[in-house]
Parts: C-alpha cells; structure tokens; sequence
C-alpha cells in the first residue's frame, strides 16, 4: 500500500505540474497542445499493457521475485528516461505571474463554491485512506462539515463565490471522470467475463488507449473548426452512442471491438479539452483552477465514480439471481450500506464459499467413483450416498454457471446506464455552446500581448 501512495504521489505531482506548464508554453493554442500533452496518458497505457501482456507469458522462475513486481517495475524505464530529460531544463513563468495577476485575485477567482467541491472530495479521499488502516470512516454529516467550515472561511477572505461556468466545469467533470477513467478501469474486467480471456480483456483497453493516442494529436484542426466546446459536446454524443453499442454487442468479439472502436472515438477530446477550456477562458485562476478540475476529476473516479458503478452493477446481480433462483439468493445475497443508502449485493465470501464447494465436490467425486465399467444390467457398485453426492455436485455446477452467466450480462448491460453520463454532459456542452454564441461567440481570454502585437482581452 505504502508504495502505491508513494507512486500515487508522484504520479500527482507531474499532473500538477505539467498542464500549467504547458499551458504556459502554448498559450495560444493551450486545447490544442494540452490535447497532444496528453497522449502520452493513452500512449503509455498502449506500451504498458503491452509489456504487460508479454511479461505474464514468461515462466515463473525465469526471472527473480514475482511477475506483477516485474509489470510494476516497467513504470521506472520512463521515469528514469524523463528525469534524464528535465536535468538542467528551464520552464517560463507561469501565465498568471507573468501578468501580474496576484495571489489573491487567483484565489477569487477560484471561489468558495469551487473550494467547497474540492475539499469534499478530499475528505472522501482521506475515508478511504482510513479505511485501508481499518480505522471507522467520517459519517457524510462529518465529511459535509469538514469542507463547510473551511470554504466558510475561505468565502470570508476572498469574498468570492467562484465563476459560475468554472463550478459546472467542476461538476460535469465527476460525470467525464467516471466516463473516462471510471469506464476504462471497469471495461477490460467486463470484456475478460463476457469473452472468458484475461489477454483480449485486456487488449480491450490497449485498442481504445491507441485510439486516444492517435487522434489527440488531430486535436489542433478539429478545435479550430467546431470550437472547444464543440469538441466536447460531439465527443459526449459519441461516447454515449459506444458505451449503448458495447452494452447490446453480445459475445462477438468482432462487434466488440468495433463497439470499442467507436467509445475510444467518443472519450478520446473529453478529459485534456475540458483542461484546455479551463485555461483559456480562466488564466487568472493560474495553476490553481486547472489542477483543481483535473485533481476533482481523478479523486472522484474513486470516492464516487467507481463506487456508484459498482452499486448499479451489484442491484442488477442481486436481483436477476433473486428472480432466476430464489433459493440460491437467500444464501448468497446480503443488505449492506454504501454510498447510496443500502442495497442487496452479492456476498464475496458466500460466493468464494460456493465455488469452494464445488471444487470439493468434483474432488470428492473424481475419488469416490469406480473406475471400473460394470456389465450391462449388473451391479454398478455404486453406492445411494455416491449418487447424492453426485446431485449435490451437479446442483453446485448449475449454480456456478448460473453466477457466471448473471454476472457477464450484468457486467455488459451495466455499461448502458453508464451512457447516460455522457448523454447529461451533451446537455450541459450545448447550454455552454448556446451561452457563448449569445455574448458573440467563443473565444479565449488572453492576459498577455504575444510579440505579434495582439492585445491581451480580459
């Protein structure tokens, strides 16, 4: 765990720092080059799972330790190769600075609203921390008070609410985090269980990140065209319509990756655009309103995301099991409290108790019957208590591919109501497109003259 925090940390901190960079240094065309920044994310997913992939198919005991250390160890070939590039290098001072904007004027522009949102979802990060250490979680009463008090003293100081557009930004981004992030760490898990392959699960992915890698460099003639926003609210109806098609494809691996090809298409603009929009329509805001957007959405994918996936997905196998074998769900389902109020899930260890006792039976069996053929008509020597434990072991197999099956479809058709993410993003987009065409149309908001003589517009 402790490594993982450490990676996590690391991992955070090149975020906070990169997109303003960049920002910075492409302050004309910030959507487009943090669109190109940003393939890296997909690009390296494409490399790593890869590499991935082939690591697992090498023996255990070719190489020392375990393979998953071997997998997590494949991070430190680009980490070792970037900090070898950045030795020495120079970076501008960030935009906000270089106009004079102050602290304090970046702070109103953040808000105690937008300061509000982020500090919730930090308290919730920190449940979840505290949750690993087994250490009882803050009630949500607790986690309301805990960001409250705090953005109540920070509106004191400020006296500033935030902008208006910069709180919906916030908020649609819990919505395109889950899209994104929250659909991809669930998708190639999904697509194991529905094609019964651990490597296409995963492949999966690596097609989808290729996808993003290759198309974010088009970025550039796209924004020019149909604008940011523009980009956003096509990108939003496109993920929509390849998370409906994933969810109805069936088994066919062929449709599938068609059906993924289309979703790699749809999340591809969402994630480094919505960054992009931030910095130009907010350069006061500085470093501070891009990486609180971008922390949001990552935070949110675990403390929310995730989780409401998670419960939508346990209520559809909890109750089409109910349905299919009322028997079976008295032993395996259970209420248990979550994000969102109770709801019936599937006990893990009931579960893992079941399929334990499935392979005990075929055990049992493959022990106790005679390996001989008897004659026709003639004594099987086969005793009543073998012929019960022959029908409990067929009753446990019945019951084991059951759950398989429930929980493929469940996992497949859970995706369609993730659609409908994207689908209230579409809304929110068009109302933005429909605001800015009503003040002239959109256009970035730019603090400094650039050596052409272009003024700066406030």
């Amino acid at each position: 765990y402790l490594g993982t925090f450490v990676f996590a940390l690391g991992n955070g901190t090149v975020e906070a720092v990169v997109n303003p960079v960049t920002a910075t240094l492409f302050d004309r065309e910030k959507t487009k080059y943090l669109n190109i920044l940003h393939a890296g994310w997909p690009g390296g997913l494409v490399l790593g799972g890869l590499l991935a992939i082939a690591v697992s198919f090498v023996n255990p005991g070719v190489l020392p330790g375990s393979l998953w250390q071997w997998q997590m160890g494949l991070v430190l070939v680009p980490t070792a190769a970037y900090g070898l590039m950045l030795m020495g290098q120079k970076f501008p001072v960030q935009e906000r600075v270089a106009a004079n904007v102050s602290y304090y004027e970046m702070l109103q522009e953040f808000g105690a609203a937008s300061c509000f949102i982020v500090l919730f979802f930090v308290v919730s990060g920190m449940n979840q921390i505290l949750a690993v250490f087994g250490v009882p979680p803050f009630s949500m009463a607790m986690q309301l008070g805990m960001a409250i008090i705090p953005s109540l003293l920070f509106a004191f100081y400020v006296k500033s609410a935030g902008r208006p557009m910069f709180i919906l930004l916030l908020l649609v981004m819990l919505l395109l985090a889950t899209t994104e992030l929250g659909t991809d760490s669930w998708i190639a898990d999904i697509m194991r269980t529905v094609l019964q392959s651990p490597t296409l699960g995963t492949l999966f992915l690596v097609w989808t990140s290729a996808i993003m890698f290759v198309m974010r460099f088009f970025a550039g003639p796209i924004v020019h065209r149909i604008s940011p926003l523009g980009l956003l609210a096509a990108s939003a109806a496109v993920a929509a319509i390849g998370l409906l098609w994933l969810a109805n494809a069936g088994t066919s691996a062929a449709m599938l990756f068609i059906a993924a090809t289309f979703y790699g298409f749809g999340k591809t603009f969402l994630w480094p655009t919505t960054l992009g929009v931030v910095s130009e329509q907010y350069p006061r805001g500085g470093a501070l309103m891009l990486n609180a957007i971008a922390g949001v959405g990552m935070i949110s994918v675990g403390t929310l995301g995730n989780p409401a996936i998670g419960a939508v997905l346990d209520s559809a196998q909890a109750a089409e099991i109910r349905q299919v074998d009322p028997a079976l769900a008295d032993r395996l389902i259970v209420v248990r409290p979550g994000l969102f109020g109770e709801s019936e899930a599937v006990d893990p260890a009931q579960r893992a108790l079941l399929a334990r006792d499935l392979a005990a039976s075929t055990a049992r069996a493959a022990g106790t019957v005679p390996p001989e053929i008897p004659a026709e008509g003639g004594p099987t020597g086969r005793t009543e208590a073998h012929i019960a434990a022959d029908k409990q072991g067929q009753a446990l197999e019945r019951q084991n591919q059951l759950l398989a099956d429930i929980d493929a479809r469940t996992k497949q058709a859970t995706l369609a109501k993730i659609a409908i993410l994207p689908m209230i993003m579409l809304v929110c987009y068009i109302g933005l497109i429909a605001y800015f065409r009503s003040i002239g149309g959109y256009q970035q908001t730019v603090l400094l003259a650039d050596p052409a003589g272009v003024p700066p517009r406030h």
